[in-house]
């Protein structure tokens, strides 16, 4: 079996000194004005945006014999598309990139899919991307609102 290669003491201080500067950059963050707030209505929000869209997706791969389990289905902009095409949608691929997309000028600061800054949040806590959801607040939740009306009729 291969060994795998420790810590110098100075690397552990090194490690716990970036855990306390990552995780005071966080709370400072989260504790100025609004951006808890913003973060959890736009987290929510996309949440269910996924949820719904989910139900499309799962119904389309089940179709097309490529469903294999709940876990595995992951949100791609052509197979969004694609799938809300088949069951019936007339999309807005403005709206879906803006909401769904991972490249382009979606992934760019400024201009970040809901998708993305959703990632950004929930897997690394990331302080520019809850910045961004404040900045960026009343379009995104608005893209949002209009998706899950969308997708309901």
């Amino acid at each position: 079996m291969a060994t795998t290669k420790g810590f110098s003491v100075q690397q552990q201080r090194d490690i716990r000194s970036d855990i306390v500067q990552k995780y005071n950059e966080i709370n400072t963050k989260l504790n100025e004005g609004n951006v808890r707030e913003s973060r959890d209505v736009f987290i929510e929000k996309f949440i269910l945006c996924e949820t719904l869209y989910k139900i499309v997706l799962k119904k389309y791969l089940v179709i097309n014999n490529k469903y294999t389990s709940d876990g595995a289905m992951k949100i791609q902009i052509k197979q969004v598309k694609a799938a809300l095409k088949k069951a019936g949608y007339t999309v807005d691929d403005d709206l879906m990139d803006r909401l769904f997309s991972g490249t382009g000028i979606f992934s760019q600061r400024g201009s970040k899919s809901a998708r993305l800054l959703r990632n950004g949040i929930e897997h690394e806590m990331n302080v520019k991307d809850l910045q961004e959801v404040v900045d960026r607040y009343q379009n995104l939740i608005s893209d949002m609102d209009t998706f899950l009306t969308w997708i309901q009729l």
